[in-house]
């Protein structure tokens, strides 16, 4: 057997598929993301087997790659096999204060305009958020390259794993980012806000609210209103109970105090059951749940 973590749309997976055909090998490709089977492009060849996401996937491959649900199993991703062993433990905080996270989106988007709308409206309603900092995170390979980050918004700091790379307006695949930070940051989290990305399923991971903007920016193609309308992936989110969509930036004072109000209401059980259908996950560990598929592969 030949196994292959794709992309989806990785030409030298067309010859591997075209080469084991002919030396009747069985290939099992690993699709390590959320949207590649619905959003990259269209396999005009088929690997013998399929690992992907969750069931969602399994019906991406079916409706839109044509490829038989028999030969596509939810297996998830070694990524985020850390988060589930972990999000039970007491973590320590990266930082010494509360702090709401915004993660930011590798699609052109003004995160910019909102960072000043959500400092203006904890400076506002100390009430409510008093102590408690926006730590923005910028997406490591963003696309934009408009805009500067507005100066004086006191209630808003960048990512400190972020913060270097982001200033030297670094966006290389080069920058890999240690997947080990990730869970202490989400888990310490009062809740998540954001453009819509795979940081919303490892949000609710960690059971926390994710409030996802999706309004119109007026400036880039990718604004979220047109991906959270075109993006199949997408498609029945806003079913999730820890999910809570902002389509108007007028209306955004409300949902953050919403989101802060109820961030603690969030059933585990309930949010995990809910996210099973675009991120599959069992007792079983990452590598176990390959082995078990290799072998029935075979």
């Amino acid at each position: 057997i030949v196994i292959f973590p794709s992309q989806a749309y990785d030409p030298e997976g067309i010859d591997l598929i075209e080469i084991c055909s002919k030396a009747n090998i069985p290939t099992l490709f690993l699709v390590d993301n959320w949207d590649n089977l619905s959003s990259k492009t269209i396999f005009w060849k088929h690997p013998s087997k399929l690992g992907v996401w969750g069931d969602q996937s399994i019906a991406h491959a079916h409706s839109i790659q044509d490829i038989h649900p028999k030969n596509v199993t939810a297996i998830g991703t070694p990524r985020y096999d850390n988060y589930f062993r972990l999000r039970s433990t007491i973590l320590e905080s990266p930082y010494q204060f509360k702090y709401i996270l915004f993660v930011g989106t590798a699609l052109e988007f003004d995160e910019f305009d909102v960072l000043v709308k959500i400092n203006e409206i904890i400076d506002t309603q100390q009430n409510i958020f008093q102590g408690v900092k926006l730590v923005y995170r910028p997406h490591p390979w963003r696309q934009s390259v408009k805009g500067v980050i507005p100066k004086n918004l006191k209630h808003v700091v960048i990512d400190s794993q972020m913060e270097s790379d982001f200033i030297k307006n670094n966006r290389s695949v080069s920058v890999q980012p240690s997947l080990e930070y990730y869970p202490a940051l989400l888990s310490n989290a009062e809740f998540v806000l954001g453009g819509l990305t795979s940081m919303m399923i490892e949000a609710l991971i960690f059971n926390k609210i994710f409030l996802g903007f999706v309004h119109d920016d007026r400036k880039n193609f990718t604004s979220m209103h047109n991906v959270y309308e075109n993006y199949e992936h997408f498609q029945g989110i806003d079913s999730l109970d820890a999910i809570i969509l902002c389509d108007n930036l007028d209306l955004l004072n409300k949902k953050l105090v919403y989101a802060w109000n109820n961030k603690n209401s969030l059933d585990l059980d309930s949010t995990d059951l809910q996210r099973q259908f675009y991120y599959y996950h069992d007792n079983q560990s990452y590598p176990d749940r390959l082995k078990n598929l290799v072998d029935s592969s075979l």
